[in-house]
């Protein structure tokens, strides 16, 4: 069976907006995904029942270089490359830093898509771009929350990072 790696993605910290802001450092904290294709009691100490962890980095760069401007900063973006993942099957996954206290998130988890063949169609795949932060964005959710897609791929423009 095909063994197709995908990224995940996630955000941490609050956005900033103000004067006087001090750029983020992404790497003060670790990217894992600590993943497995059954589920794991989340707590700290069972994080090690995963049977896999992948690591991976986080960037943000967005500080206008004018102090008398009204800045703007959004959370570390982190992405991580998840490996060995088989169609057709449920992970389930925590994400975080594990060597910080309540460094991880909850359980999460995803299903693949099936494998590619003859007659095989993805009944529900969205395509987003520009996805912004405006009123507009809790609509937008709403909307692939209630109408669940096999897939969603973001085309850019998720926060208004440089990097």
């Amino acid at each position: 069976m095909p063994r197709n790696p995908r990224t995940l993605s996630w955000v941490t910290s609050r956005m900033q907006v103000g004067f006087d802001l001090a750029l983020l450092d992404p790497a003060a904290i670790r990217s894992e995904v600590w993943y497995d294709d059954c589920s794991v009691p989340v707590a700290a100490s069972s994080v090690t029942s995963y049977s896999h962890i992948a690591t991976g980095s986080a960037n943000y760069g967005q500080l206008y270089p004018y102090s008398s401007l009204l800045n703007y900063t959004s959370g570390a973006i982190h992405h991580v490359c998840l490996h060995g993942l088989r169609p057709a099957m449920s992970y389930y996954y925590c994400c975080g830093d594990s060597a910080l206290p309540s460094g991880l998130s909850n359980e999460r988890s995803f299903t693949m898509l099936p494998a590619a063949g003859a007659g095989y169609y993805s009944c529900r795949i969205t395509v987003l771009g520009d996805l912004g932060f405006t009123g507009n964005y809790n609509a937008t959710v709403e909307h692939l929350t209630k109408n669940d897609p096999s897939l969603i791929l973001m085309v850019g423009d998720m926060t208004y990072a440089n990097h």
